[in-house]
């Protein structure tokens, strides 16, 4: 979800931020890029679908595990430690 989301989907669109969800308003599909690509590869994607910001993503091994709530956790825990 960007600040784009918000002013433009809810916001203008007279929607509660206490009310509204997410999947209301959130942008869909979320692109991301790998960080072993190009900056070559990732200018043209964001020139092609008209984007300012693409997540850059990290390939996980086959032991680490791809469950969003092990990396929301992880994430956490660097941040606490």
């Amino acid at each position: 979800m960007s600040q784009r989301d918000i002013l433009y989907r809810a916001i203008s669109e007279n929607m509660s931020p206490s009310k509204v969800t997410l999947k209301q308003i959130m942008s869909i599909p979320l692109l991301t890029i790998d960080e072993e690509s190009s900056v070559a590869g990732a200018i043209s994607l964001m020139r092609s679908k008209h984007i300012r910001r693409l997540p850059v993503t990290r390939k996980m091994s086959t032991r680490e595990n791809s469950n969003i709530v092990d990396i929301v956790t992880h994430v956490y825990n660097r941040r606490e430690s």
